[in-house]
């Protein structure tokens, strides 16, 4: 009887088991890359679970499936222009080839390298905006006129180095009445030079730049301040002469950094609306990615688990095949619990038998 229960105990446990590990397929994803980059990573989703392949694993990796026949998506990672494309075998039998591949090319007119046609264009990616202060069009410095009407006036000159990713910037003056004199100079076409004309006296400079970035360029929290490049320090006094004018070229704008400064960096702010485009389409990509990977799963199951309406005899074929294999699985496990047990009590018994006659 002890026996006969432990018997059960060990079929029930197995058969518990059994669903969990008798019906999973086991395979290899790997990518072959057929580009010229070699640091891709791919992505592989099989069956709603993530695969990542890359030149780390030697884009392979083990997955596991719950059917011979996994539902597929790929996509290289991080391809915000959609640079490449991934295609798979349409129908996957794990039951005859346990190898899936995934192919990466480039996409429908990306070839890789471009051949140089001997054109002169120049790719903007390219520049080294912060230093590009050579070459500065010889255009005539913008005339203001900020003298309202004053008979006894001057002209100041004012010449500041150009940062790309400004448009607009204000340098603000103050007089000895202490009224301001906001002089503001535009990057297109004057490259922050100007002519202004005020009324005769002494300014003194004041404040920090107001700038108006271009459309391409993200400012994130920089505080920029002024500075003179030459001996002189930025916030002393200017003398307009009647008359006459007076000159000071060595403006800039340089970035706070705490108690240190650097100059201001066009680079910086031109690549971070690059970086925020970028990061919005790879967001939209992996979203668009991971609901389809989980629509397709949905649509399959719906499908596969349809109620059928009413008996039918190919409905009865149906389930019977779906279910043949889980049958076939479990009829196996317990016939083997069944050997293990007869074999375990024919040694148990010969053990006794022995003991008994000795």
């Amino acid at each position: 009887m002890r026996n006969f229960k432990t018997f059960l105990i060990l079929c029930a446990s197995f058969c518990i088991m059994t669903p969990a590990t008798a019906f999973a397929a086991t395979g290899t994803v790997i990518a072959q890359n057929n580009t010229q980059d070699e640091d891709l990573n791919i992505e592989a989703m099989i069956d709603g679970a993530s695969y990542i392949l890359s030149p780390a694993n030697e884009y392979r990796a083990t997955f596991t499936s719950n059917t011979n026949s996994p539902q597929v998506i790929a996509r290289v990672i991080d391809d915000p222009y959609e640079i490449y494309a991934c295609t798979w075998d349409d129908t996957i039998d794990l039951s005859s080839k346990n190898i899936l591949t995934v192919t990466v090319d480039y996409s429908d007119g990306m070839e890789g390298e471009e051949e140089d046609d001997g054109s002169d264009t120049v790719d903007p990616n390219s520049v080294d905006w912060d230093s590009i202060n050579y070459g500065i069009p010889d255009t005539p410095a913008e005339e203001i006129d900020l003298s309202n009407g004053a008979s006894d006036a001057g002209t100041l000159i004012i010449n500041c180095t150009p940062v790309y990713a400004f448009k607009t910037i204000t340098l603000t003056l103050q007089d000895e009445q202490y009224k301001d004199y906001n002089i503001t100079l535009h990057l297109d076409p004057y490259f922050f030079k100007a002519r202004v004309k005020l009324p005769t006296g002494k300014y003194r400079e004041t404040g920090t730049p107001q700038i108006e970035f271009q459309d391409n360029a993200t400012a994130n929290g920089e505080r920029y301040s002024w500075n003179r490049t030459g001996k002189t320090a930025f916030g002393g006094f200017i003398t307009v002469p009647s008359g006459g004018e007076v000159s000071v070229t060595d403006y800039e704008i340089v970035e706070n950094h705490g108690n240190q400064t650097s100059g201001a960096s066009s680079k910086k702010l031109l690549q971070r609306t690059q970086q925020l485009e970028e990061k919005a389409l790879i967001e939209k990509q992996d979203k668009e990615f991971y609901q389809k990977t989980y629509q397709d799963l949905t649509t399959e199951t719906t499908a596969t688990q349809e109620p059928e309406q009413g008996f039918s005899i190919a409905g009865l074929l149906k389930a019977i095949a779906h279910y043949l294999p889980a049958a076939g699985g479990l009829v196996i496990a317990v016939i083997t619990v069944i050997v293990i047990v007869i074999i375990v009590n024919k040694l148990v018994a010969l053990y006794r038998e022995n003991n008994r006659r000795h």
